[in-house]
Formats: C-alpha cells, structure tokens, sequence
C-alpha cells in the first residue's frame, strides 16, 4: 500500500511538473513567434529600403546615359572636350556598378526575408513537437495515477475483507489450515 501511495505521489509531481512545462514552452513559443514576426517585419522593411535604393539608383544610370550620350555627340561636333566625356563615362560606370550593387542588396533583404519567414514554420513546428510530446508524457503521468488509484482501491480492498475476517477456533491451539 505504501509503495503504491508514493507511486501515486511521483506520477502527481511529474504531471504537475509537466503541466508547468507545457505553459512554459507556450510562452516560449508566443515570444519567439513575436519576436520573429519583428525580425520579418524589420526584413520587409529593408527590402523596401533596397527596392528605393535600386529605383534611385536606375533614375541615375538612365540620367548619367543620357549625359553620356549628349557628351558624345558634342565632341563629334567639336563642342566638348575629351575630359567631360571621360567625366560622363565614369559617372556612367559609376551608376552601372551601382544599379548592379543595389540589385545584390535587394536580393540579398530578398532573401533574408525568405530565412526568417522558414524560421517561422520551424519554430511553430519544434514547439508544436515539443508541447505535443509534453502533453503526451503528462497523459501518461495521468493513466499511471489512475491505475495506481485502482490497485490502491483494490489493496484496500482485500485488506478490508481480511480484517473483517475471524477465524474462530473450536478449541485452544495451533491453526494448521483455514
């Protein structure tokens, strides 16, 4: 009877403490989804950020073209020196690197938008796992106090008949069998 009350104790403690760690990995899963959500939020806005800077820099390069081709055509006619086309040139070199540069950075915000929203998934998938086998160890915890609480009602059962029992002899002696 004994063994089996500390059986029933141990199974209430580990359902207790299990039940302690569902709620505690709930909030762990709540904190990391927000604090996700943020980080995505922060992602979406430097794809923006990205985005502007490409378009500001594709304005340059059509205007430093655009230069540039005027810069050429004057010197054919004798109206510019050789400096301000190689000035154009450069500046048109310049916006071409840069559109390329922006186009990177884009893909990159692009991209490390994508890791975080994976990161999302995974987190809802470990925590789900984790509650979920969680809630399967405190399910257990509970059957094993359930059953302890029937065999506790059983021992006490046949302990209840056997005192009630007497045994009553016919005379003085030594009981040999029952």
């Amino acid at each position: 009877r004994d063994n089996i009350l500390r059986r029933i104790e141990a199974a209430k403690v580990r359902e207790v403490s299990l039940g302690e760690r569902i709620a505690g990995l709930e909030g762990s899963r709540r904190n990391s989804l927000d604090a996700n959500q943020s980080r995505i939020e922060t992602a979406a806005d430097r794809v923006q950020a990205a985005e502007k800077a490409l378009s500001a820099a594709e304005a340059t390069l059509v205007a430093d073209k655009l230069n540039l081709d005027r810069q050429k055509k004057l010197i054919e006619k004798g109206l510019t020196s050789t400096r301000t086309v190689e000035l154009a040139q450069m500046a048109y070199d310049r916006a071409v690197a840069e559109v390329e540069r922006s186009r990177a950075a884009v893909n990159a915000e692009k991209n490390s938008k994508s890791v975080l929203t994976a990161d999302q998934q995974k987190i809802v998938t470990d925590f789900r796992s984790s509650i979920e086998d969680a809630k399967a160890s405190r399910a257990t915890a509970l059957t094993e106090i359930a059953n302890a609480n029937i065999e506790l009602q059983r021992v006490d059962a046949r302990l209840a008949r056997q005192e009630s029992q007497t045994v009553r002899a016919p005379r003085d002696g030594t009981i040999f069998r029952l």
